[in-house]
């Protein structure tokens, strides 16, 4: 089965199926070998949400015009 008859073939199985599927995936990625990066010496940005003000004016934004309704 190529990876374009997939799709169809999913969305064609019961909740429960989908369901199992999806730990079944998981479990999958989970157990294959991790890649270990020597990150000696070496600075490495990691994005936080801390100070993310334009997110956050753009989060309000839509609870604002959710809560004015339609």
């Amino acid at each position: 089965m190529s990876l374009s008859e997939l799709p169809p073939a999913i969305r064609a199985l019961a909740r429960a199926d989908k369901l199992r599927l999806i730990q079944l995936l998981a479990d999958d990625v989970a157990g294959e070998d991790m890649v270990e990066l020597d990150l000696a010496d070496q600075t490495v940005p990691i994005w936080s949400p801390h100070d993310a003000f334009e997110g956050a004016a753009a989060l309000l934004r839509v609870l604002d015009q959710d809560k004015a309704g339609p």
